[in-house]
């Protein structure tokens, strides 16, 4: 990594490298949830999680952002609280080889907890991205639905009895 960043090419080269896939990653984020949920091949799923960014990708955008700084916010209110033990022994008069006992273990606590906390996010990061697929799913298969059938109570039971 020293290389990368003390060469200015490399750098650059990095960098670009890593928004493309960043932005690739962001509009195919959805292929496992077509693929899985909606048996859709790997094709049919990369197209259709294209398709779903690109049509709700300003709310897209927004889940993303809030979901992230929320979860910044707890991990940081979790290891905060999670320190006040450290910050409330050294208040209290112990012993040498106590206090060394007393300072690693409040120190591996914030720690273990903040490991946590980032564990269980990502698991409710894959959470939010499958609520969001169903939500696009469903909005986008409402809008699908009733563009190439013409609106009778014979289409409407097939539609409902095809999704359900």
């Amino acid at each position: 990594m020293s290389v990368i960043n003390g060469t200015p090419l490399y750098f650059w080269a990095y960098t670009i490298v890593m928004a493309l896939l960043t932005v690739i990653a962001f509009f195919y984020c959805f292929i496992t949830h077509g693929a899985l949920l909606d048996d859709m091949t790997m094709k049919e799923a990369s197209i259709n999680s294209r398709r779903l960014v690109k049509r709700n990708l300003k709310n897209f955008i927004f889940e993303i952002i809030f979901y992230f700084v929320l979860a910044a916010l707890a991990a940081a209110l979790l290891t905060l609280c999670a320190a006040i033990p450290l910050l409330i022994v050294q208040l209290i008069p112990l012993g040498e080889t106590a206090m060394i006992f007393c300072d690693i273990l409040f120190t591996l606590i914030p720690i273990a907890v903040l490991l946590f906390t980032i564990l269980m996010s990502v698991s409710f990061f894959v959470l939010k991205l499958t609520m969001l697929y169903k939500k696009y799913s469903s909005t986008d298969l409402l809008v699908h639905s009733f563009k190439y059938f013409r609106r009778t109570a014979a289409n409407d039971r097939m539609i409902i009895y095809k999704y359900l």
